[in-house]
């Protein structure tokens, strides 16, 4: 086994001044390490790092579990137990402390997998899925990375390469076509493209083009063209490009040209991620994601040039010094995220990020959520997805992606997602289409638009559904439209509002909401506001109670059309207005609008148009005789019309 490409690499990742570079810019991280390697040496495991895709923080034995047998009837804590995410741990505790009880501790565990389960076979098949010995086999080359690999004997090193090759061999002969779209199959290959990096010449060169050739049908198989990744989970996303990331960096430093751009390919799917996370770098927790800390990832992405800069975003503890001396190019990323092919919709600002949802399901991983929003203010999240809780079969699991726990609205008789089971459907809908806008004459305004049909099983009947949010950020006001036109008799609208918000009733159509950093509102125009205590997820295999807000209308004459105001820092008064036909008396039953008063005295009028017009006048005039034209339209205190839509 030549170890030098692994030398020559620890060279240029130990360059400089590590270990106070490292606690400089990953006390956090090293903290999370320590608390893990802890348990560790008392035969313990957590699993807590934030790319861990399945969290647990309840500390079980590995001597009791190693390495086919789980707790708690749950299966996915033996799936993390052989990622071996523990082997990193213990190499970097042993290149911060330089104390050999870590090197020694990662060689027993590591000796005892290879004599107890080293070789896949029918009986354990738990610990030999393709993803999880892909994972394993990368996190023991990067685990290789920070320890002293001289020191090793040429009995244990040939040992580790022997099960490195068994690993190798296993993950082709498993691989199948159904991986080139799924996470799997990045996670099952990207370990053998490190070792090709780290050995080169060991591995065949027709087994290597195949590993590139699938490497590269999968990138471009697997993200739109706007960089989302299909399975439409953000933790997800990120595990794939992280992943690739790793390839990336190890062949920079090494100076070895790939196959394929794989920088280039990366560009997109880099940008997208951007708008994953609030912009304090917490994961938003949509379709089997968690609500977690991510700036340590965010901050290799930044430090190998493909994110904007911020103060903070050097990230040495898992880059070393490989990039400290690069010139970067600065990045600039609009507030806006359009996701109009992939249907994932942002707005990430300083002080508000909203995420809208309303594209195809992908994988099981997707949840029941078109039209789904979630609003986060000042880095606190108000309104949230319910989370995922857990992937075993249960009442729970159920519940967590169904479409109560989103915010949307919905025919309860008539689901356009039908949720069987945990990786089952039996019904979804069809995304018509999701557009984004700033909104001209209304300085840090934003428009997001959707639309989506439910076409239910034996039957010839649809169900139209659209939703329209105005974002305002000067006023801290979230203004939405839902329009339905269908043959149901009540439709149902949810806020999930988080659990560190207290919602407290006004009156049947005004609650307040208290966070700890802010004090909103939520008014809506029709229906009857209803408080309820669920639970949701913000971490996998963690539940917590919250309280949602339920809001029905009847559905009449086949419509139901509906105005609602979320306010982020103020109170408000919200009055309804009414429009005229030109040339009429009587009200117009196809539009409507709401005034909304702020704190400062100054106000909003909005007016919505629910369809066009057939008979009559197409021109409408307000109760103080503006006239307008449009499916929304405003009017400022000083009179000024303002056409959104």
């Amino acid at each position: 086994m030549d170890i030098l490409q692994i030398i020559h690499y620890k060279k240029c990742f130990f360059s400089k001044d590590w270990i106070r570079n490292s606690y400089r810019s990953n006390l956090k991280e090293i903290e999370n390490i320590k608390e893990r390697v802890d348990y560790l040496m008392n035969d313990q495991i957590i699993f807590s790092d934030a790319l861990d895709m399945e969290a647990c923080n309840i500390p079980y034995s590995i001597s009791k579990y190693k390495w086919n047998d789980y707790p708690e009837d749950d299966v996915e804590w033996t799936y993390m137990l052989n990622r071996q995410g523990f082997m990193v741990d213990l190499a970097i505790t042993y290149a911060l402390t330089q104390k050999s009880i870590y090197f020694k501790k990662w060689k027993q565990l590591l000796s005892l997998f290879i004599k107890e389960n080293g070789v896949p076979n029918a009986s354990n098949n738990n610990s030999w899925r393709p993803i999880d010995s892909g994972i394993r086999l990368m996190n023991w080359l990067k685990s290789l990375t920070y320890l002293p690999i001289e020191k090793l004997t040429n009995e244990e090193l040939e040992l580790i390469d022997e099960s490195m090759m068994i690993h190798i061999q296993f993950l082709k002969n498993s691989y199948i076509d159904k991986y080139r779209l799924s996470n799997w199959g990045v996670l099952a290959l990207s370990g053998i493209a490190v070792y090709d990096l780290f050995f080169p010449e060991k591995i065949k060169s027709s087994l290597m083009d195949w590993v590139w050739v699938q490497l590269e049908n999968q990138i471009d198989l697997q993200f739109y063209s706007d960089g989302v990744h299909w399975e439409q989970s953000p933790l997800y996303h990120h595990e794939v490009i992280s992943s690739l990331a790793y390839i990336l960096q190890v062949s920079e430093c090494l100076k070895r040209t790939l196959p394929i751009n794989l920088r280039a390919k990366l560009e997109q799917p880099m940008k997208s991620s951007y708008y994953m996370a609030s912009s304090d770098d917490y994961l938003s927790p949509l379709h089997d994601s968690d609500y977690v800390d991510f700036t340590y990832i965010y901050n290799i992405y930044r430090e190998m040039g493909f994110l904007p800069q911020n103060g903070s975003s050097s990230s040495a503890l898992f880059l070393g010094a490989l990039y400290t001396d690069h010139k970067r190019s600065q990045i600039e990323l609009p507030a806006l995220f359009r996701g109009e092919k992939s249907g994932f919709s942002a707005l990430k600002k300083e002080s508000v990020y909203f995420t809208l949802f309303n594209g195809l399901h992908g994988s099981s991983h997707g949840h029941a959520s078109a039209g789904s929003f979630t609003l986060n203010y000042q880095n606190e999240e108000i309104i949230s997805d319910g989370g995922r809780y857990t992937y075993t079969e249960s009442s729970i699991r159920k519940d967590l992606k169904g479409i109560a726990a989103h915010n949307t609205f919905f025919d309860e008789e008539d689901l356009s997602t039908v949720i069987t089971e945990s990786w089952g459907y039996d019904h979804l809908p069809l995304p018509i289409f999701q557009n984004t806008s700033e909104i001209e004459g209304i300085s840090g305004g934003y428009l997001f638009s959707n639309a989506w049909i439910s076409h239910p099983s034996e039957s010839h009947l649809l169900s139209y559904y659209s939703r329209d949010f105005l974002i305002l950020e000067e006023q801290s006001l979230v203004i939405i439209y839902d329009s339905y036109r269908g043959n149901g008799t009540s439709l149902t609208t949810t806020y999930n509002f988080n659990e560190i918000c207290q919602v407290i009733p006004r009156d049947e159509n005004r609650i307040e909401f208290k966070a700890q950093l802010s004090t909103g509102e939520l008014f809506v125009r029709n229906g009857l506001l209803k408080i309820e205590n669920q639970k949701r997820s913000s971490i996998y295999n963690e539940l917590i109670q919250h309280q949602r807000v339920i809001n029905k209308n009847k559905v009449e004459n086949g419509q139901v059309n509906e105005i609602s105001v979320i306010t982020l820092n103020q109170s408000i008064q919200c009055q309804p207005l009414s429009v005229y036909q030109n040339g009429k008396t009587d009200k117009y039953p196809d539009a409507s609008g709401v005034r909304i008063l702020l704190d400062n005295h100054e106000f909003l009028d909005i007016y919505f148009l629910f369809n066009d017009v057939i008979k009559g006048d197409k021109l409408f005039k307000t109760e103080a005789n503006q006239y307008f034209y449009g499916k929304i339209t405003a009017f400022n205190k000083d009179n000024q019309m303002i056409k959104i839509k």
